[in-house]
């Protein structure tokens, strides 16, 4: 799958104008991946891990949601993670919560058909749905921002991307209150998601 030139410049982008020696740097050249820590459990048992293990896709069977302060570099983590997972020859696919207008599946697979066109070209379109789902990655960036506010329709839209996305990263605000409100609502379908805060 050949990222269109658009998005590949998207992921690449630094957020501003940096240079060595004349050359401009890319995201990747100033990148430092921030650390997380595990939100389940007693405080003093929490472990802090660097969010760079997320770079083993197996790490996100079952699904990974990340929690943070705002600008704490969750979107450069996502793309950061889109640009590993890519050269690895899987196929990611970058979301953000604002695209999905709403928890209908029609609504799901709406916004992933304009984010694979929009990442990989139109005609990737049939085979990206011919991919098997094994090798293919999402990355929900600032879930919480969509238009769904809803607990029950957010739950079934989390269920409905597990259903489509066997890996899958999902961030959102420190404040989004995943175990309280969501979870109880999506029966077994998010069972082992795994649940970490990114630290400033």
């Amino acid at each position: 799958f050949q990222l269109t030139d658009l998005f590949a410049q998207v992921l690449s982008d630094p957020g501003g104008v940096f240079q060595s020696k004349g050359s401009p740097l890319t995201l990747a050249d100033l990148y430092v991946p921030p650390d997380m820590q595990e939100t389940n459990g007693r405080a003093d048992q929490k472990k802090i891990l660097s969010t760079s293990v997320l770079d083993d896709a197996g790490r996100l069977d079952g699904g990974v949601l990340l929690t943070g302060e705002e600008k704490v570099g969750t979107t450069s983590l996502l793309f950061m993670l889109y640009q590993t997972f890519h050269a690895r020859g899987l196929v990611p696919v970058y979301l953000r919560g604002a695209d999905i207008k709403g928890f209908a599946e029609k609504d799901i697979d709406g916004a992933l058909h304009k984010a694979v066109t929009d990442q990989y070209g139109e005609q990737s379109l049939a085979r990206f749905e011919q991919t098997p789902a094994v090798q293919k990655v999402l990355l929900l960036d600032d879930f919480d921002d969509g238009p769904v506010k809803a607990t029950i329709q957010r739950a079934r839209m989390l269920a409905l991307v597990a259903a489509r996305f066997p890996r899958f990263v999902i961030t959102a605000n420190e404040v989004f209150d995943f175990d309280g409100s969501v979870r109880p609502h999506a029966e077994d379908a998010l069972k082992d998601l795994k649940d970490y805060k990114v630290l400033p």
